[in-house]
């Protein structure tokens, strides 16, 4: 009976630490593509935000080594998310009512655009590479 119990108790342990190694390598991998995403997300909002044919560099203040935050743990595992934050230069100019949807969709456009430039592909082809959520505080 003892050398059942010390059997089944063996079978456990294995089966637990199995899984607690295939968790830490798992999320070991998502860090490392995570990085990775976020560094090439980072040069295509910087890229986008430097391009001669767009005034943004005249709306927001930003540098050259602007980096994202990741918000994946609001998201969810295996989505990439990225927060950027930035002033604006001169607010009573660029109200809100300057940043309005259309705003949005041509700054969206112009990211893809610098996206297909530098090779960036979605795994879905009929999804963008980058997608552009605007969420308020």
């Amino acid at each position: 009976m003892t050398t059942f119990l010390i059997a089944l108790l063996s079978v456990v342990l294995i089966v637990f630490i199995y899984y607690i190694v295939k968790r830490v390598r798992r999320n070991s991998a998502l860090k490392i593509l995570l990085r990775h995403s976020q560094k090439i997300t980072d040069k295509m909002f910087v890229a986008t935000l430097e391009a001669q044919a767009t005034t943004y560099q005249q709306i927001f203040n930003f540098k050259a080594d602007l980096t994202s935050d990741p918000v994946q743990k609001i998201w969810g595992r295996g989505i990439m998310v990225f927060e950027y934050k930035m002033q604006i230069k001169d607010p009573a100019e660029h109200d809100v009512a300057f940043f309005n949807a259309a705003f949005f969709q041509k700054f969206e456009a112009e990211l893809n655009e610098q996206a297909a430039d530098n090779g960036i592909i979605s795994a879905m082809l009929s999804i963008h590479p980058l997608l552009l959520a605007i969420i308020g505080y």
